[in-house]
């Protein structure tokens, strides 16, 4: 003779016959899908490195002057002391 019977409750038999919902189930527009494509393609932490330590060079080497901004072939303006102090009124 047992003292305990054990009986499942019946919500419980009811949950495994569902999925988890999942995020793919949902109707989503543009801006989501797009979201989840490139969260898919390189939702890593690698990612995220690889993007920091390519900011981080590209601001190290402005910095330095390596990357020279100066070599475009717009022409320089140099400012005479007369053009910047006349008043204009």
């Amino acid at each position: 003779m047992e003292r305990f019977e054990h009986l499942p409750h019946p919500w419980i038999a009811a949950r495994r016959e569902q999925k988890p919902p999942q995020t793919t189930d949902e109707q989503v527009g543009f801006n989501g899908r797009l979201a989840a494509s490139i969260t898919r393609a390189v939702g890593t932490m690698w990612a995220v490195y690889i993007a920091l330590a390519f900011q981080i060079t590209w601001m190290a080497l402005a910095s330095l002057g390596v990357w020279l901004f100066g070599r475009d072939r717009t022409p320089s303006r140099s400012y005479s002391s007369s053009a910047t102090s006349s008043s204009c009124c």
